[in-house]
């Protein structure tokens, strides 16, 4: 057992130099360059009404997908040799997976932090205390219920507060 925590903090060491030598940075700037992307796609309008909200997050959700399996890509492409030859001298795979695991985990954390502060940077502060605009929401008077009768006063599908109704 204290062979394979040995070889996880090996490993572990040997992943972080990796990325420092070879320039492993690039990936966080390939997550802020899609996350200024989305952010310029969504043009502050998430946390508008609950349809540009919905958009917004399946489109930062996209992001955060795509840019996990470029990672991953990278990594089992170049790691595929290298497992290969350590296994052969000893390597337990499973110190292997757990050491990258961590590593992995240290790199999506960084990601996480940068798409976050790059999407909601546009939203920051604003209002009076930088507490946020207050939204009123005013009856416009095109759904009207009577009892558990709905009646609108136009063809098209309206959105409502509550969601989409087709009447």
């Amino acid at each position: 057992m204290n062979e394979r925590i040995e070889q996880i903090k090996i490993y572990i060491g040997k992943h972080f130099r990796l990325f420092k030598t070879e320039k492993g940075w690039k990936i966080l700037i390939f997550a802020a360059i899609i996350s200024f992307l989305v952010s310029f796609v969504l043009q502050g309008t998430m946390f508008v009404d609950t349809l540009n909200t919905q958009m917004g997050f399946f489109t930062l959700v996209s992001a955060c997908i795509w840019i996990g399996i470029f990672n991953s890509i990278q990594s089992i492409c170049k790691e595929r040799d290298i497992i290969k030859r350590e296994h052969r001298t000893g390597l337990h795979i499973s110190s292997y997976v757990i050491a990258h695991m961590i590593y992995e985990m240290a790199l999506c954390l960084c990601e996480a932090l940068i798409v976050t502060v790059i999407i909601f940077m546009k939203n920051w502060g604003f209002g009076k205390d930088n507490c946020g605009y207050r939204i009123d929401i005013i009856p416009q008077g095109s759904i009207k219920r009577t009892e558990n009768v709905i009646e609108v006063d136009s063809d098209e599908e309206l959105l409502d507060i509550t969601g989409r109704f087709d009447i």
